[in-house]
């Protein structure tokens, strides 16, 4: 009776760092900033890149609702001083498949939490990974001549199950990722 115990406890073990480190090539490409005429903002569009295991599709078309959360940070470097956080906006892009309709529902907060729906996997993830036009717009606003650092950074969530089925399910949690630190420099 104790061996298959310890046979499967063995197995559990030597599987969850397949899981742990399955989406652990996702980085963040394609970075473009461009000054939004007159209003002293940029915008910025990025895109996510390898985030999509095939364990994190079949989530997806099992119906459990992901989301991955982005952080973009604005910082005024200093080289005497520490560096001046200016802007720190986070939002979502979130899919939950609909399988009477067979479609998948997406909602991305940095477009007024526009609601988009596809029918194709391959929208869909082109969808969820790529941002564009976000407004960066510090407080005080871009000095000229300064130079800024934006950093992003995107994050793969499951959302949270039901009381009882997160000890049951545990393994979904282990799907959830966060890419590196992308740094842009620039100068408005």
């Amino acid at each position: 009776m104790k061996r298959p115990i310890c046979l499967f406890i063995t197995v559990i073990l030597l599987a969850l760092p397949v899981f742990c480190f399955a989406a652990a090539d996702a980085r963040i490409n394609n970075v473009r900033v461009a000054p939004v005429n007159g209003s002293g903002a940029v915008s910025v569009s990025f895109s996510v890149s390898d985030a999509f295991t095939k364990e994190i599709d079949d989530a997806i078309k099992s119906g459990l609702a992901t989301s991955f959360t982005f952080r973009v940070e604005v910082e005024r470097k200093n080289t005497l001083w520490f560096d001046h956080n200016e802007a720190d906006v986070r939002f979502r892009h979130t899919v939950k498949y609909d399988t009477l309709r067979d479609e998948y529902n997406l909602t991305l907060d940095e477009a007024a939490n526009t609601v988009e729906r596809t029918k194709d996997a391959v929208s869909m993830k082109e969808l969820m990974s790529v941002c564009n036009g976000v407004v960066l717009r510090p407080q005080a606003g871009f000095v000229k001549g300064e130079n800024y650092e934006i950093r992003i950074k995107a994050e793969l969530h499951t959302i949270k199950l039901p009381m009882g089925l997160d000890y049951v399910l545990f393994f979904v949690k282990l799907w959830d990722f966060e890419t590196d630190w992308h740094t842009v420099i620039f100068s408005p």
